[in-house]
């Protein structure tokens, strides 16, 4: 007997992953064999309709990094703020060092413009860069980046920069795609109702044969999977049915 996962239950990366494994694991068991005429032409239409959900879903997930995208830059603009302000204070330090030290820096930083958080995305990541290194690699004013206490707020400025700029390509690379017809939700469906057909067939096909290999195989590779991921669901839904019965516990009578 081969079992089934319930699709439904699966969020959308588990979904496309199972599925890509389910066939895998199909096309491992036949090695070299052909497959049945009728389980091949169901495999192909799963595995079409399994390609458009995950395409569907690259560009969905292209929204959710743009939101992402905009708290990084807004994350870096605080710091760029933070600094320059504490930079503009400290040129009124009572120690004469300090204050040369804070006029060092806040020139520095004019150099680059009064707005750098205003600049567009490209221009800011490569401004904060150029930023960043001088302050490293220009002796005098890392002396009075250290002097001042702004190596942490240059460390933290670098970082997210840098998280910035890996969130900017990763962004781009997913809204390379063009515009889809269909949504991820209804290939999850199409592909729901392939697969049903695709098991139902590789039962039949199991029970005539009687167990035998590749069959027997098959089965074996199939159920441990789909139990791996039942053994998920059932942890998952565990989990969620504890927290409702802690936080009813918690309400006041």
């Amino acid at each position: 007997m081969i079992n089934k996962v319930n699709l439904s239950n699966l969020r959308n990366p588990e979904f496309i992953q199972y599925l890509t494994q389910f066939l895998t694991a199909l096309t491992a068991a036949f090695g070299a064999t052909p497959l049945p005429v009728a389980v091949a032409a169901l495999k192909t239409q799963l595995t079409t309709l399994l390609d458009q959900a995950n395409q569907a879903f690259i560009n969905d997930n292209a929204a959710l990094l743009s939101e992402q995208l905009q708290q990084l830059d807004a994350k870096r603009d605080r710091l760029l703020k933070a600094i320059a302000k504490l930079v503009d204070a400290l040129t009124d330090h009572p120690f004469e060092e300090m204050r040369n030290a804070a006029i060092q820096v806040q020139h520095n930083l004019k150099l680059y413009g009064a707005s750098i958080w205003s600049q567009s995305h490209n221009a800011e990541t490569a401004t904060i860069n150029n930023i960043i290194n001088d302050w490293v690699v220009k002796p005098d004013l890392s002396a009075a980046v250290m002097l001042l206490g702004l190596d942490v707020w240059n460390d933290a400025l670098k970082a997210a920069n840098t998280d910035f700029n890996s969130k900017f390509v990763e962004r781009n690379d997913a809204t390379a795609t063009t515009t889809l017809p269909y949504t991820l939700r209804e290939k999850r469906v199409e592909a729901g109702m392939a697969y049903t057909a695709l098991v139902n067939k590789l039962r039949g096909h199991y029970e005539v044969a009687g167990g035998a290999e590749p069959w027997l195989g098959l089965a074996a590779s199939l159920n441990a999977l789909t139990e791996t991921y039942a053994d998920m669901l059932a942890v998952r839904s565990g989990k969620a049915a504890a927290s409702a019965a802690k936080k009813a516990a918690e309400k006041p009578a």
